[in-house]
């Protein structure tokens, strides 16, 4: 006969893997420069969760952003067409569209997209970092 125990052991996740996120008030503000990576100025993100999921800073959205921007710094984004799928509240496109360059001066275009509940978070969150000129924000039901 097995022990089970074992096999629990090893699928148990630790809290630190991802840190537990506190309650969201509706309509909370918060700015951040992940963790120093945004250095032209901080990101402004309206977070709320009255409209689903995708109003919050998801830690994956997070490590995306900083890795676009890693990759991207030197290159810039001028003459890239970019098409982020399920933005939710936009913390990677707007801290793309913050912190490098060659989106507003250069042929290409950046568009965040989501479902239908996500997109006047969105449109919030792009004006409020300043960027309706440079990122463009759509529905796609996918």
């Amino acid at each position: 006969m097995s022990d089970d125990s074992s096999d629990d052991e090893a699928l148990r996740i630790s809290d630190d893997l991802v840190p537990i996120r506190e309650q969201l008030s509706p309509g909370r503000l918060t700015t951040t420069t992940l963790d120093g990576t945004l250095t032209k100025q901080p990101l402004k993100i309206v977070e709320d969760l009255t409209s689903g999921c995708g109003g919050q800073l998801w830690p994956a959205g997070i490590a995306l952003a900083k890795y676009c921007i890693g990759r991207f710094k030197e290159k810039g984004l001028r003459d890239k067409h970019i098409v982020e799928l399920g933005s939710g509240g936009g913390v990677t496109g707007l801290a793309m569209a913050l912190e490098l360059d060659g989106l507003s001066e250069g042929k290409g275009e950046f568009w965040m997209t989501d479902m239908e509940a996500m997109v006047p978070l969105m449109k919030q969150n792009v004006a409020l970092n300043g960027l309706q000129d440079t990122v463009k924000v759509g529905l796609l039901d996918w």
